[in-house]
């Protein structure tokens, strides 16, 4: 077929002579393009300014230490050592979790509900409930480990941004940070 930019569409069967291994391009045929596919061309990234972002980023780590924000008995921030980052097995993390009593999130996080809408046709099935955040300079085999505790992120310092910090833009996400992690933010953020 000519313009069409295929070697070879697919051939209609047809009984007609005339429809007979006729090419298939037009919409509403079997096999035949779609009538008004998404276009790529469109960016759905949207730039901000980035004494904004900063300030945005900023605001959602002070909104971390918020006890009025977050219902956690304890102190806030919660900063662990460096060995943190070194841990390997899902089992002494999920350990760690539960001595500094942050195992509730764990839990709420293991439910899970069916999407309403048309999520649901397009492979999010599953609402993913957000737990914890843990905030390192360096990985050493913890990402490994919390790969399977459910609603748990691990994110570098470098990397950090709102969208992991306050997930939904709902500020007051439990952050469990590294000392590293809390010296690399100063060298960062300086005001």
């Amino acid at each position: 077929m000519m313009n069409v930019e295929m070697a070879r569409l697919p051939r209609s069967h047809s009984t007609t002579p005339a429809q007979e291994f006729r090419g298939r391009f037009v919409p509403q045929a079997r096999s035949g393009r779609a009538p008004h596919p998404p276009k790529v061309q469109k960016v759905w990234a949207q730039k901000i300014n980035k004494k904004e972002r900063r300030l945005a980023i900023c605001s959602a780590i002070a909104a971390s230490a918020n006890k009025e924000l977050i219902k956690y008995e304890k102190e806030l921030p919660i900063i662990i050592t460096d060995e943190l980052q070194k841990i390997k097995k899902t089992s002494d993390l999920e350990a760690i979790v539960n001595t500094f009593g942050l195992s509730r999130g764990l839990l709420k996080a293991k439910k899970k509900k069916i999407r309403p809408g048309k999520g649901k046709m397009r492979g999010r099935k599953y609402r993913k409930r957000i737990s914890l955040l843990f905030v390192i300079d360096k990985d050493y085999g913890i990402v490994n480990a919390a790969t399977n505790l459910p609603g748990v992120d691990i994110s570098s310092v470098q990397n950090l941004n709102v969208g992991v910090l306050a997930p939904g833009a709902n500020a007051g996400r439990i952050v469990v940070w590294t000392e590293s992690a809390i010296k690399k933010l100063d060298e960062l953020f300086k005001v």
